[in-house]
């Protein structure tokens, strides 16, 4: 599954993002390419223009994220209905925005939608898995401690058997 992220839409979603556009934008595409690569998922954050005078969409590729910047002439939510509508099977796309324009064009393209709302709560049960995940492997024992442990089970064990 491929997500297609309204990325301003998404940045005005988070309250914890601080500082300029600039600086928050550089947080949530910082933070979300750490969850795109610990989770394995494939995430397209799509920025409205922030050139006036670029006359093509903007691609680049943020380690596992890739970044769409339009033209000035193009919103995120075009930008994001065009890829729709030119990707063969769009029911592996889900477009993450809570714009009901949108959302209602791709889902009528055979598209899945997630609003942000639903798009954040799938982002902190992804948070959850991968801390329990560390946690559990955290609170293994060592083979030296399973080792001392087993020897006490077994001379206890031996202890009960002779009796």
């Amino acid at each position: 599954m491929q997500y297609w992220i309204d990325g301003y839409n998404l940045l005005f979603k988070v309250p914890r993002l601080q500082g300029t556009l600039e600086e928050k934008r550089r947080q949530l595409i910082l933070d979300l390419n750490d969850l795109a690569k610990k989770a394995q998922l494939s995430f397209v954050l799509v920025f409205d223009a922030n050139d006036k005078d670029r006359s093509l969409d903007s691609r680049s590729n943020y380690d596992a994220l890739e970044i769409i910047y339009t033209t000035s002439k193009k919103t995120a939510d075009e930008a994001i209905l065009e890829r729709v509508e030119a990707v063969r099977h769009p029911a592996t796309v889900c477009v993450v925005s809570s714009d009901k324009g949108l959302t209602s064009q791709v889902r009528a393209l055979g598209a899945q939608v997630l609003s942000l709302s639903e798009f954040c709560l799938f982002l902190d049960k992804k948070r959850l898995q991968k801390q329990k995940g560390r946690s559990s492997t955290e609170c293994q024992e060592s083979p030296k401690e399973t080792a001392r442990l087993l020897g006490i089970f077994e001379d206890r064990f031996r202890l009960k058997n002779k009796e």
